[in-house]
């Protein structure tokens, strides 16, 4: 049972790590740490052009 604990663990942290694991995400949780913004805000914000990026890269930070 340990090992099952062990592994779950190990799981989230690598899910972790893979999702601070791109300069993008980094730049969008900096832009974010400065206050609430909005989908259109933090795409000019962060100089992402497209929609569809932002949002793969926000899919990613889901749940951190």
């Amino acid at each position: 049972m340990g090992d099952d604990k062990e592994f779950k663990q190990d799981q989230e942290r690598a899910e972790v790590f893979d999702a601070l694991g791109h300069p993008t995400r980094i730049t969008i949780l900096k832009t974010l740490s400065e206050g609430p913004t909005g989908f259109s805000e933090l795409k000019k914000k962060t100089s992402i052009e497209s929609s569809g990026h932002l949002q793969h890269h926000l899919n990613k930070l889901d749940g951190l």
